[in-house]
């Protein structure tokens, strides 16, 4: 009886190995899957020239909709603060920097930029690109991070897709409200709070003091949204990959 028990641990636990092995060659396979199209990407841009042009300046006001399908007026905004913080004013846009950006917001993980084994193997990758890239400048340094795009009420919200609102995220408990239409839905964030939240980041990874110390003379940035993140019981949220060369 303890053998015939023991074989059914034995097979259970042997199953459930076999299982998280398999997943975790899915997920391995799968990343360096992502790191090829990326790397594939990039070889279409060899040979192109650059596109150099002056930052945009607009730093739009008002309140923020994050269900729009693209975020260029939060590519101005870090524009803009980052020229504030260039204090040689010669800090320009870069179309290739831009390209590298948004290949890589689609195909790198966050991980690529964060864990220092994994970011090492990305900047040898594209001190490589660069050597095949028609651009005025060599040395190029990344950074990606994500934002939130809505207020999230301390962490106190709830999904309802049949509730009254573009986002279907509401305050509070959803056994709190007697009716639907009572909903409160989560408030929206004003650029103004979008901006203060970048900045944040910004100066956390030290990217502003960066800007002010070094030599940088173009940046390339793409602002991704992240689709996974809308319609379910998470807050809305954008991921911003910016390359300076």
């Amino acid at each position: 009886m303890r053998f015939f028990g023991f074989s059914l641990v034995f097979k259970f636990s042997f199953k459930f190995v076999i299982h998280i092995v398999f997943i975790g060659l899915f997920v391995s396979q799968n990343a360096n899957g992502q790191s090829i199209l990326y790397k594939q990407k990039i070889a279409e841009l060899f040979g192109l020239p650059d596109s150099i042009s002056e930052l945009s300046y607009e730093t739009p006001s008002g309140e923020f909709d994050p269900t729009q399908t693209k975020y260029n007026d939060i590519e101005n905004m870090i524009f803009s603060i980052f020229k504030s913080h260039d204090k040689r004013s010669n800090l320009k846009h870069s179309s290739l920097l831009t390209s590298l950006s948004f290949e890589a917001s689609k195909y790198l993980p966050e991980s690529k930029f964060k864990e220092r084994k994994k970011k090492w193997k990305l900047q040898r990758s594209t001190d490589r690109i660069m050597r095949h890239l028609s651009c005025p400048f060599g040395i190029v340094e990344f950074y990606s991070f994500t934002i939130d795009l809505v207020n999230d009420n301390g962490g106190r919200y709830f999904f309802d897709r049949k509730g009254d609102s573009d986002l279907k995220l509401f305050k509070g408990s959803k056994k709190h409200y007697k009716e639907i239409e009572d909903y409160e839905p989560l408030k929206m964030l004003s650029y103004n709070d979008i901006s203060t939240k970048i900045q944040k980041d910004l100066k956390r990874k030290n990217i502003l003091k960066n800007i002010e110390n070094k030599t940088y003379s173009y940046v390339g940035i793409h602002v991704r949204k992240l689709e996974k993140t809308f319609n379910r019981n998470k807050i809305p949220q954008a991921r911003i990959v910016i390359y300076l060369g």
